[in-house]
């Protein structure tokens, strides 16, 4: 009886899958991270920006969206409540990757940048924390 096994080439490289979902992880954090620094320091530019149907933006609720971007990041880096953080990260990754397009003064990456972030916490919801995590499986 024969089976169709793709065999792989470095199989003592296995021992490391674990590993995947944490540099993915700390990835995103660090992306993440810099979004949250890049928005407060433009947050007076980003308040002046018209935008449709919210209008202007007071300079608190820019400081509220880098805030809660930077908690975000900061559960990812450690690993605690992952796959709650990566869902906000699905959310600021498709937030952002529209104000890319119709608004690249007010974010730091392009669409396809944030199109990878949305993707990337899109994997951790399926994948969980990985290895080096404060989260533990139920």
């Amino acid at each position: 009886m024969k089976t169709d096994v793709m065999l792989t080439l470095l199989p003592q490289l296995l021992f490391l899958k674990a590993l995947a979902p944490t540099l993915l992880r700390i990835a995103l954090s660090v992306y993440f991270a810099y979004t949250a620094r890049f928005i407060l320091e433009k947050k007076h530019h980003i308040s002046v920006t018209r935008i449709p149907i919210v209008g202007h933006v007071p300079v608190w609720a820019v400081s509220l969206v880098s805030f809660i971007i930077a908690i975000v990041s900061g559960l990812l880096f450690v690993g605690a409540w992952t796959q709650i953080a990566a869902l906000l990260g699905v959310v600021i990754g498709l937030k952002h990757a529209y104000a890319a397009r119709y608004y690249p003064t007010i974010v730091p990456f392009p669409p396809s940048t944030y199109i990878l972030l949305f993707c990337i916490s899109l994997s951790l919801i399926v994948t969980g924390p990985g290895a080096f995590a404060l989260d533990l499986p139920l």
